[in-house]
């Protein structure tokens, strides 16, 4: 019972998020729907996803991520769409996190439902979701597909370390 309870709260609020994407402006940065995340650029290039990141100011250990849509039409993304990768002996590899008050096996999110994000939009969100990360290495990727199409692609952010 708490295992739905906790993945229908994770997939409400990854679905509000979805929603509330506004429609990008060229050119410029914009602010992050985020509380605590610097600006980030509004708008990528056209025919691809692109991925910015933004070290929070306020919170060490997380970093705001920005992915734009520069394709159409929408792409699809899953619940499980972030993932915050930490290098460890010279290869990334899932940062995994416990939530507070878990109960072991536990699983977060999931695949089995779908949002899209529109041509055109952004999607912002900050990681690690329930704490900071230790110091490292990191990088960010997003996997989603082209509308209509099972097919999943991935596209990374460069290197980054957080203290």
């Amino acid at each position: 019972m708490r295992q739905r309870v906790l993945h229908s709260l994770v997939m409400i609020i990854g679905g509000l998020g979805l929603l509330l994407c506004p429609h990008v402006t060229e050119g410029e940065d914009e602010p992050s729907l985020l509380e605590g995340c610097a600006p980030i650029l509004g708008q990528g290039p056209k025919g691809e996803v692109s991925l910015y990141i933004a070290k929070t100011r306020e919170r060490p250990g997380r970093v705001c991520v920005r992915v734009i849509n520069g394709l159409s039409p929408s792409v699809g993304i899953g619940t499980d769409a972030f993932r915050l990768q930490k290098r460890d002996d010279g290869q990334f590899r899932d940062f995994r996190e416990t939530p507070p008050d878990s109960i072991p096996g536990i699983i977060i999110g999931g695949t089995a439902d779908r949002f899209e994000v529109l041509a055109g939009n952004f999607l912002d969100r900050q990681l690690p979701l329930f704490g900071p990360a230790p110091p490292g290495m990191y990088r960010v990727c997003f996997r989603y597909a082209l509308h209509a199409s099972t097919e999943e692609r991935e596209v990374c952010s460069e290197e980054f370390s957080l203290p």
